[in-house]
Protein backbone atom coordinates (compact mmCIF):
# COMPACT_ATOMS: atom_id res chain seq x y z
CA UNK A 1 0.00 0.00 0.00
CA UNK A 2 0.81 3.57 -0.62
CA UNK A 3 0.33 5.93 1.38
CA UNK A 4 1.28 9.86 1.25
CA UNK A 5 0.93 13.22 4.00
CA UNK A 6 1.01 15.34 1.04
CA UNK A 7 5.13 15.81 1.62
CA UNK A 8 6.44 12.40 1.75
CA UNK A 9 5.47 8.94 0.02
CA UNK A 10 5.91 5.57 2.35
CA UNK A 11 4.95 2.02 1.15
CA UNK A 12 3.72 -0.78 3.74
CA UNK A 13 3.02 -4.84 3.28
CA UNK A 14 0.73 -6.47 5.42
CA UNK A 15 1.32 -10.41 5.28
CA UNK A 16 -1.27 -12.91 5.67
CA UNK A 17 -2.95 -16.27 3.80
CA UNK A 18 -6.20 -13.73 4.35
CA UNK A 19 -6.01 -11.28 1.77
CA UNK A 20 -8.71 -9.16 3.90
CA UNK A 21 -6.25 -9.72 6.67
CA UNK A 22 -2.87 -8.52 4.97
CA UNK A 23 -4.49 -5.30 3.45
CA UNK A 24 -5.78 -4.16 7.05
CA UNK A 25 -2.18 -4.75 8.11
CA UNK A 26 -0.51 -2.73 5.14
CA UNK A 27 -3.50 -0.17 6.20
CA UNK A 28 -2.73 -0.12 10.15
CA UNK A 29 0.50 0.57 9.25
CA UNK A 30 0.84 2.73 6.82
CA UNK A 31 -1.39 5.27 9.81
CA UNK A 32 1.05 4.68 12.26
CA UNK A 33 4.06 5.37 10.11
CA UNK A 34 1.84 8.63 9.14
CA UNK A 35 1.47 9.26 12.45
CA UNK A 36 4.81 8.66 14.15
CA UNK A 37 6.41 10.92 10.78
CA UNK A 38 4.29 13.66 12.09
CA UNK A 39 4.83 13.17 15.44
CA UNK A 40 8.90 13.82 14.83
CA UNK A 41 10.57 17.54 14.84
CA UNK A 42 10.46 19.06 11.94
CA UNK A 43 13.37 19.21 9.65
CA UNK A 44 12.69 22.23 7.98
CA UNK A 45 14.51 25.70 9.17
Amino acid sequence: MESTDGHQRWMTVGVSDNIIDASYQAVVEGLEYGLMLHDQPSKCP
